[in-house]
C-alpha cells in the first residue's frame, strides 16, 4: 500500500507532503485561487479526493455534482481558448449525469445484476441510456424536440477517446452548447430523470 492511513482516514504521508491540500494549512474561504473542494463548496467531493483510492466508489449525488463540475470546467477551458481540454469534460458531464440515473435504480443491500453492473461501466452514451432505463422517454424527447435531437446527435459523437484527439474550437463550442443549453440541452433532459 502506497499510502498509510490513520484513524481519521486521511493519508498521513500525503498530509505531510502536501499540507495545503490534505492537512493543516487550509486556504481561506475567500481564496479565489484555491480549488473549490478546499474552500468548502464541495465537502463530500473533498472527502472522496482525500483518500485517493483507485477504486473510490461514488454515489448518485457525487455523480450529479461531478456532472455539473465537468460542464463548468468545459466552459472555463473554452473561454480560455483551450478547445482540446474543453471538449473532453463536456462529454463526461453527460456520462456522469446518465450514470446518476443508473445509480437512482440501485437499491441499498441489493445484489446487482452482473450484466447491468458491467454495462454501467461503458462510456457509450446511447448504451448508458439503455442501462438507465431511459429509452422510452429518450425516444419521446427525440421525436418531440428537433433541437434536442440535433444536440443529442452532437453529444452522441463524443467518446472518452477524445482526450487523445485535437479538437477545433468550433467543435468544442458545439458540444458545450449541446450539453449545456438551458432549454434544449442534453444535460437539462437527463436532470429531469436523475
Amino acid at each position: 500500500m502506497l499510502v498509510s492511513r490513520n484513524q481519521s482516514s486521511k493519508p498521513t504521508s500525503l498530509t505531510k507532503a502536501f499540507p495545503g491540500v490534505f492537512g493543516a494549512a487550509e486556504p481561506e474561504a475567500d481564496d479565489k485561487f484555491a480549488p473549490c473542494c478546499q474552500r468548502g463548496r464541495f465537502p463530500r467531493l473533498r472527502e472522496n479526493l482525500a483518500g485517493l483510492r483507485h477504486h473510490q466508489s461514488v454515489d448518485r449525488k457525487d455523480l450529479q455534482m461531478l456532472s455539473r463540475i465537468r460542464l463548468r470546467e468545459a466552459r472555463a477551458l473554452a473561454k480560455l481558448g483551450m478547445s482540446d481540454g474543453a471538449y473532453y469534460p463536456a462529454g463526461y458531464s453527460v456520462e456522469c449525469a446518465i450514470k446518476a440515473c443508473i445509480a437512482k435504480f440501485t437499491k441499498r443491500h441489493e445484489f446487482p445484476d452482473k450484466k447491468r453492473a458491467d454495462s454501467s461501466y461503458s462510456h457509450v452514451l446511447k448504451d448508458l441510456v439503455t442501462v438507465a432505463r431511459l429509452e422510452r422517454v429518450h425516444s419521446e424527447e427525440l421525436n418531440s424536440d428537433t433541437t434536442f435531437r440535433k444536440y443529442w446527435n452532437t453529444v452522441q459523437s463524443w467518446s472518452e477517446r477524445s482526450r487523445y484527439v485535437l479538437t477545433s474550437s468550433e467543435s468544442a463550442k458545439q458540444l458545450i452548447e449541446a450539453v449545456g443549453n438551458p432549454k434544449h440541452g442534453v444535460l437539462r433532459w437527463v436532470k429531469l430523470h436523475w
